[in-house]
């Protein structure tokens, strides 16, 4: 029997990219990660910059009722923007389309999309490889 408390452990960590230390505070303790859903992160969510976050400079924040995304792509590449809650629901992917080399900021308004206090996650796919930083909500 599969604690389901596991799977979405599971999701959080390895799809989501959200790191282990983040998931288990959120989670409320630790639950295993065994199950192979088939996902593959590549990056992870941490207040410490990870060696792979690091190689396209990805910064997330709020600033002026907008979610703004900072990025440098080493190259030309298809990109996604995703917002999920800390549950692992999808809010919304507000961008999907391709971008050219070097430094990018995407601008997304908050305004009209009900979003409460709280913290949430950010995730740019790049190239299929997921990216993520957890952003904070508060009114």
């Amino acid at each position: 029997m599969i604690d389901f408390r596991s799977v979405y452990a599971t999701v959080l960590n390895n799809w989501l990219c959200i790191a282990p230390e983040l998931v288990d505070q959120v989670m409320g303790r630790n639950f295993s990660r065994t199950q192979d859903l088939g996902f593959s992160c590549q990056g992870t969510t941490s207040t410490r910059h990870s060696s792979r976050a690091a190689s396209i400079g990805m910064n997330a924040y709020l600033s002026g009722g907008e979610g703004v995304i900072d990025y440098e792509l080493p190259a030309a590449a298809p990109v996604g923007v995703h917002f999920f809650d800390v549950a692992g629901r999808k809010l919304s992917t507000p961008y999907r389309g391709r971008r050219g080399s070097g430094g990018q900021s995407q601008r997304f308004p908050l305004r009209n999309i009900g979003w409460s206090a709280g913290v949430y996650i950010v995730v740019l796919e790049v190239n299929g490889r997921m990216y993520s930083r957890k952003i904070g909500l508060f009114r």
